[in-house]
Order: C-alpha cells, then structure tokens, then sequence
C-alpha cells in the first residue's frame, strides 16, 4: 500500500465515525476531532490526483487573508480539542472560553468539505456520505433551486435540529438497500464504519 492510499484510507475510517456519531446526535466533540484530522489528509491526497480542496476556494474568496489566518480561523476548535499549550509559546490555551462557544452545525460543516475532498481523490463516497451531502444543501444552501431526490428532506430548514438528523438517518436507511446506488461507480459499498481487521495492509 502506498502513502496515497493509506493516507485515503485513514481518512475514510476517521470520516465514516464521524458521520455516524454526527448523524447520531453523539458525541460533538469527537465528530470535529475526527473531522479535522481526516480533512487534513484528504486536503493533501487531492492536491496529488490534480485537483484543489474545499480550503482553495475559501482562500479564493477571501484574498484579504493569508493561508495561515484561514488556517487559524478553521483549526480554532480543533487546536482546542487535541493541545492544552500553544506551539511555540508554550501559553495555556482558553479550552473553556472556546468549548462555550463551540456547536454542533461547525461539525455538519467540517464533515461536508472534509467528505467534498475525499470523493475527490477517491472518487467515491460511501451511501451515508452521499445522503449526508444532499442533506446539508437542503439545509444550508437557501434558494439553491435544485429538485432534491428526496421528498423528506424538502424544507428542511423548517425543522428543528433533532427532527433534521432524524429525517438523515430516515433517507440513508432506505438509500442503503436502493440497488441502483448501490451499483453506482461511484458508490463505496464498504461499512461506515469498518472493523480494524479489514484494513487492507498487503494490498497494492
């Protein structure tokens, strides 16, 4: 296995957890953790295959920023969640202030771009992931005019947080046994979540 594939591979593993603890309404933290370290590796995996990330267009809309200030500003929680000192000046990090502020949409977010980056170096997405995109446009993108494939995700601005993830996990039930997408080329038909002895190690 090469560094691509197993950079890829992690990835999906850390990004399939997360959407189902998301999707699940569990723990947020853990969902932005895993996010976070997942859109890092995809970021680069598709830079190798020739394509740009999410992070390139946001960088493209707001010129007035460096790399490092974008950076910053969507790696505030993440710093947050994994270190308790800044790097170089060794200061105690405001964990509290920023837990205070932190909330569940940042996560529904960082999983849209990270799983946007992934499908493109993998070219596929698995079932869940592939509702979980339609399912955040439906929800953040107003006026977007688009015919959704799915009539219960119609006005699903409308709802409250928990009725929205319910209709989520509704639609990627009944898309799991639609044959059609299952024989999608561009369906990953892996588990979500996969067990640790699939991991391919001896494979090209």
């Amino acid at each position: 296995m090469d560094n691509q594939k197993a950079r890829l591979l992690i990835a999906r593993r850390q990004l399939g957890t997360a959407l189902w603890l998301f999707g699940h309404d569990r723990d947020s933290v853990s969902v932005h953790t895993l996010a976070s370290a997942a859109a890092q590796l995809v970021a680069h995996s598709v830079r190798s295959v020739g394509e740009e990330p999410w992070s390139f267009y946001i960088e493209k809309s707001n010129p007035q920023l460096t790399r490092r200030e974008i950076r910053a500003t969507f790696s505030a929680f993440d710093r947050h969640f994994k270190h308790a000192t800044t790097h170089k000046e060794n200061a105690e990090l405001e964990t509290a202030n920023h837990l205070s502020q932190f909330h569940d949409r940042l996560n529904g977010y960082a999983l849209w771009a990270a799983w946007y980056d992934y499908m493109l170096a993998a070219k596929k997405l698995p079932i869940p992931a592939q509702v979980f995109q339609i399912w955040w446009a439906e929800k953040t993108v107003e006026g977007h005019g688009l015919h959704m494939p799915f009539e219960e995700f119609r006005g699903l601005r409308d709802f409250e947080p928990e009725e929205q993830k319910r209709r989520l996990r509704l639609i990627t039930e009944k898309a799991l046994l639609d044959e059609e997408l299952r024989q999608f080329p561009g369906t990953d038909l892996d588990p979500l979540i996969m067990d640790a002895i699939h991991i391919p190690i001896d494979s090209d």
